[in-house]
């Protein structure tokens, strides 16, 4: 019986072609700007995901020298947010962290400052000069990669951070990296003469009425490479842990300054993003220290773009719905002028559950129609406006990155189509029900 009311449907409307035309259409307009404004929402969260795997800095997990932070109620119930105790990170966090499956590198480092460094009878000023230890990583991945994908823009070749000699390496304790930009300001431009020679850090603090001054504090060091001036330590000095914490413990007064407060930063770098939840959760409950990682705003960020793209495709349901008094009318004159056939069926038989299926039958033909033209032009529409907008954007040089903008997978299209079917059932109920409830006496009078 449905498969004879569909084709009865089909019949039906091909009578009235015009009327079934143009409800058909406003159904299609719904579909089609219910399945863009999906693709929209779709496209512009993908390449946002696609982005941020791109980006090496969302592999770094920071680690934090306190216990994780926790969320504390007080007498009245309000929430409020507590920071965790302090935890020193030492050798030994380093050696536990770098057990975790889906660690890449770890770059532990503390700092200090230094008043000038000589470099001959070359003078340079105050700086900040970095510890990291030797035995871990000196220069991230993700840093190195950052450079290679600013270079690339730029049409720069040398993205390695030593440009001259050599990185520092296990057992260089009295060794430093001298940064490029900060070498400039001194003056000096053959960076491969300086390789093997002897710089003196020194501290020489302000001299205070009334107080024990100190005399200038001088470490002699030598120069085991330059850091390329891209990069960001390229205006400060890196020595190893060691070294460095001698300037603290002279700023300070505290002997054994490391071994007491360990590190002042640790930055973890996982292999993956997908490894990255994983880590920080271990380094969090197994290890317990509070952690930073981009990936939670890379959900929160997700979280923003399901709404956003529930926004869209409610526009487009609304227009659908609106679309559905298109039908509603359509059915309601199909039924005024099929009421003596409707009579005649009854005289022979036919019952109201009948009627009501043949009615929804031609509603949901109907839907049909209107889910497949839509889905055509959304197709087209979509191909179009990518078109159009990526053609914009790459002549701004904005749309390196862009390949599709509009994302509509097919599931979503078969969707749109069942829905407006199914919002067309809903709207052709209520003249089905009027056409099943007419009386056959009175439908056969009916001219």
């Amino acid at each position: 019986m449905l498969i004879d009311s569909i084709k009865m449907g089909f019949s039906d409307l091909k009578k009235r072609k015009f009327r079934t035309i143009l409800t058909a259409f406003s159904i299609a307009i719904g579909t089609m700007l219910l399945i863009v404004m999906f693709g929209l929402g779709e496209g512009v969260q993908k390449i946002y995901e696609d982005n941020v795997k791109k980006m090496e800095s969302f592999k770094i997990i920071t680690v934090v020298n306190r216990e994780p932070g926790k969320e504390v109620k007080d007498s009245d119930g309000n929430l409020s947010f507590e920071e965790g105790k302090d935890k020193k990170i030492d050798k030994d966090t380093l050696e536990n962290i770098n057990k975790i499956d889906g660690v890449k590198g770890i770059v532990a480092e503390t700092s200090s400052q230094i008043t000038e460094a000589k470099i001959g009878d070359k003078v340079g000023k105050k700086a900040t000069i970095i510890g990291r230890d030797v035995n871990y990583t000196i220069f991230s991945e993700a840093a190195i990669n950052k450079v290679k994908n600013s270079n690339k823009k730029n049409n720069k070749d040398n993205n390695e951070p030593i440009i001259a000699g050599k990185n520092l390496e296990k057992g260089d304790i009295n060794s430093v990296l001298v940064g490029e930009k900060y070498l400039e300001k001194m003056g000096i431009k053959d960076y491969d003469s300086l390789i093997g020679k002897e710089i003196e850090l020194v501290v020489d603090l302000p001299k205070v009425e009334g107080s024990i001054n100190k005399e200038p504090f001088i470490i002699k060091a030598k120069i085991a490479g330059i850091i390329n001036g891209d990069y960001e330590e390229s205006y400060k000095i890196i020595g190893s842990v060691e070294l460095v914490s001698k300037f603290q413990e002279y700023y300070t007064g505290e002997k054994d300054y490391f071994n007491k407060n360990g590190y002042s930063s640790l930055s973890v770098e996982c292999n993956t993003l997908e490894d990255v939840k994983k880590v920080n959760d271990e380094i969090n409950t197994k290890l317990v220290y509070g952690t930073f990682a981009s990936t939670d705003r890379s959900e929160d960020m997700n979280k923003i773009f399901s709404v956003v793209k529930g926004i869209f495709v409610a526009a487009g349901i609304i227009v659908l719905l609106v679309s559905a008094i298109g039908v509603v009318n359509t059915m309601t004159m199909t039924v005024y002028e099929k009421t003596k056939s409707i009579g005649i069926m009854k005289a022979q038989g036919a019952s109201r559950g009948h009627i009501n299926v043949m009615f929804l039958a031609q509603s949901g033909v109907l839907g049909f129609l209107g889910g497949i033209l839509g889905s055509i032009l959304a197709v087209v529409a979509a191909k179009g406006l990518d078109k159009f907008v990526i053609e914009q954007l790459a002549k701004k040089g904005a749309a390196d990155s862009i390949e599709k903008l509009f994302y509509t997978p097919i599931w979503a299209i078969l969707a749109s189509i069942g829905f407006s079917i199914l919002v067309c059932l809903i709207a052709g109920i209520v003249p089905a029900k009027r056409a099943g409830k007419l009386n056959p006496v009175d439908s056969l009078r009916y001219e």
